[in-house]
């Protein structure tokens, strides 16, 4: 956290002049200090060297006496890691804020005088309250006001995010004092930052806000993947989809870029804290609303280094893939929940060479992070260390490589010599990008088999040509019609089934003879629909459960209610069915059994069914019931359009076409057959 701090105060040194502000940034590690007083910085950030160095000595310091500093403070940031808790109570969810309390028990012993206490640090809502109260224990009756500043810089753009923030937040108690401190901060910050950017509320307020900022940022991420699983199923383009979303004002083009998943020390640890949040106080349904985020990056995570072994031909044992770029963005070294780790680790249990590049990622970060995050090490895979090698840069990574994959978006990936990396290459060479960050037309020419997010490659689907024999195969098209021996070619089955039909994927789910039915039988006209049974008001609500009323059949002797345990109930052979009514032109919900779907069949099609079987028309109550007035009053409905077309000289094909059923011709019914019914 010592980054954070640095470009902080770097820009307040640079926007206030020597003699009013001193500021120092203090750490337990000497390491550490000595790295930020050198000229090379711990950390990678683009522009961060030359910031660093213009205010390094001026008035901006670095040190381990950090009593001293504490004493000499008017204002202290507390800026420390609060990492996901490993063990205990919401352990893999709630954050450890241990350091924020050592950090307030520290300045409670150390303090001279009163203070300004500044949560920078992300923290769970209501932290300040449990630090103003470990502050308030102090023996020397001292004042602080606690404050809540939360950062909303991105790494990588760093720099530009703290020289002109969308807005800074500041949070405190709403009374005089702690008015009083919130204005105190504001007058720093509003040398370089407009008035009106400056946010001020509620500790509880400041404190929720960074959480759910990056749960929001997360949301998106992992929203646009999973549209890319689609687009990959379906043979859309996440491209085109994500430009065509981008140019909606209320969504913006942010964050719509398809990803093997987001990563950062911040994202996961942040949602997982949101989540025990939710849990906490009882808001179930908001924590797993929350917690789908992570288990959708999860997921795509896992179905890039999958999609990488079924490509490379459902085996990587022995062999060498290059992994270009390991950080978890493009520039920036950091590496923590970086995918990248995880499309290693899931690689080298296949046994597969790694050979790893990034322009930023030292070895021993990448190493310690696979060892914390993921428990893998030497220790614990034996050869690991054979398995996973870096290398100086991305031809030598890709030498000899069945395959390589971009995981990190640098620029320079963009122009590298391609040709001369696959005449490097074992063949068939293969790219996976997972950042969609190359020109795939290019490399294709070139001879790569290209492998990317979001667009099935493999299908070269077309939009709108037909019989196409590469076009992907709709998954809502059942596989009965292939079997099909009734069908004739000169009616097309669109016509008989409409669109809406191939537009839900319970079809896929329907007995083989329901579905030769309904694809096998020539359309006829309907005649003039039978009376309703009944009016729908008096329809029963005894029973909703089916087209036979309820789906339990009991048997057994009818014994005392003492021994009512003993009365057994027997579940047919009953299933859970979306069945096509033509005449509403909709799918219906139905438990029916395996003898309903026969007689449905039989029928010619459900409407046929409902309007003519006898074990329908004589019942009262239940769903069949109820669909078969619907169907009557749709057709009865239908029948009066075409009489006032009639009335007006219209043509009545098309009102006849509207009556078309799937199945044979219903006889007219006479009208003491009505009344009998």
């Amino acid at each position: 956290m010592l980054y954070l701090l640095s470009l902080t105060f770097a820009r307040v040194i640079l926007s206030i002049p020597p003699q009013k502000i001193r500021v120092c940034v203090v750490d337990l590690s000497q390491k550490q200090i000595d790295a930020w007083n050198s000229a090379d910085l711990p950390i990678y950030e683009p522009g961060l060297p030359a910031v660093v160095e213009e205010c390094r000595g001026r008035n901006l310091f670095f040190s381990t006496d950090i009593d001293t500093e504490i004493k000499a403070a008017d204002i202290i940031f507390i800026s420390v890691n609060t990492p996901t808790k490993t063990m205990g109570i919401g352990a893999g969810r709630a954050a450890n804020i241990k350091n924020c309390e050592l950090c307030a028990r520290k300045i409670a012993q150390v303090s001279e005088s009163d203070k300004i206490i500044v949560e920078k640090s992300t923290v769970p809502v209501r932290t300040a309250e449990a630090v103003r109260r470990v502050l308030e224990c102090n023996e020397k009756g001292l004042k602080f006001q606690v404050l809540s500043n939360p950062e909303f810089l991105a790494e990588g753009t760093a720099i530009p995010d703290l020289m002109k923030p969308d807005r800074v937040l500041i949070g405190g108690v709403q009374d005089e004092a702690g008015l009083a401190a919130a204005e105190k901060l504001v007058s720093v910050y509003a040398n370089w930052v407009p008035r009106e950017q400056i946010i001020t509320t509620n500790l509880w307020s400041s404190e929720l806000s960074k959480l759910v900022a990056n749960a929001f940022l997360a949301q998106r991420v992992s929203s646009i993947n999973s549209i890319s699983a689609l687009c990959e199923a379906t043979g859309a383009d996440i491209s085109e989809i994500s430009r065509a979303v981008g140019k909606d004002a209320r969504i913006g083009n942010r964050f719509l870029n398809s990803s093997i998943g987001f990563g950062g020390s911040c994202f996961q640890k942040d949602i997982l804290n949101l989540v025990y949040l939710c849990e906490t106080y009882g808001l179930k349904e908001c924590a797993e609303y929350w917690n789908q985020v992570i288990v959708m990056n999860d997921y795509q995570k896992k179905r890039f280094s999958e999609k990488m072994v079924s490509n490379m031909f459902n085996t990587v044992t022995g062999k060498k893939i290059a992994i270009l770029g390991y950080a978890f963005k493009k520039d920036t070294g950091d590496v923590r929940e970086t995918p990248s780790m995880f499309v290693v680790r899931d690689l080298v249990l296949e046994q597969a060479r790694i050979h790893v590049y990034d322009p930023q990622v030292k070895r021993e970060d990448m190493w310690t992070e696979m060892e914390y995050t993921v428990q893998m090490s030497e220790a614990t895979h034996p050869g690991l260390d054979a398995a996973v090698t870096t290398s100086p840069d991305a031809y030598t990574a890709c030498a000899d490589a069945h395959a390589f994959a971009v995981l990190t978006e640098w620029d320079e990936f963009k122009n590298l010599d391609f040709q001369r990396i696959y005449d490097s290459m074992a063949k068939p060479a293969f790219v996976f990008d997972g950042r969609n960050l190359l020109d795939h037309a290019k490399l294709r020419k070139i001879g790569f088999e290209v492998k990317k997010r979001g667009t099935s490659e493999d299908s070269k689907r077309k939009d709108t040509t037909a019989g196409d024999e590469n076009q992907l195969r709709s998954p809502f098209l059942f596989d009965a019609v292939v079997d099909i021996e009734v069908h004739q070619p000169s009616t097309p089955l669109e016509t008989m089934l409409p669109t809406s039909m191939f537009a839900l994927s319970s079809i896929r789910r329907m007995t083989p003879s329901w579905l030769s039915a309904a694809a096998t039988h020539a359309p006829t006209l309907l005649s003039s629909p039978p009376p309703l049974h009944q009016p729908i008001r008096h329809r029963s609500n005894r029973s909703r459960r089916g087209l036979y009323d309820g789906k339990d059949v009991r048997f057994g002797n009818n014994v005392p209610f003492s021994m009512k345990k003993t009365r057994r109930r027997w579940n047919p052979n009953v299933q859970y069915k979306r069945l096509y009514s033509e005449v509403l032109d909709e799918m219906i919900r139905f438990h029916v059994t395996a003898a309903a779907l026969r007689s449905i069949d039989k029928a010619g099609g459900l409407d046929n069914y409902l309007l003519t079987s006898p074990h329908v028309t004589t019942k009262g109550e239940g769903e069949g019931q109820k669909v078969r007035n619907r169907i009557i009053q749709k057709m009865r409905h239908k029948e009066e359009l075409k009489k006032q077309a009639i009335a007006r000289g219209e043509s009545t094909d098309a009102w006849d076409d509207k009556i078309v059923l799937i199945g044979k011709k219903i006889k007219p019914q006479t009208t003491a057959n009505a009344d009998q019914e």
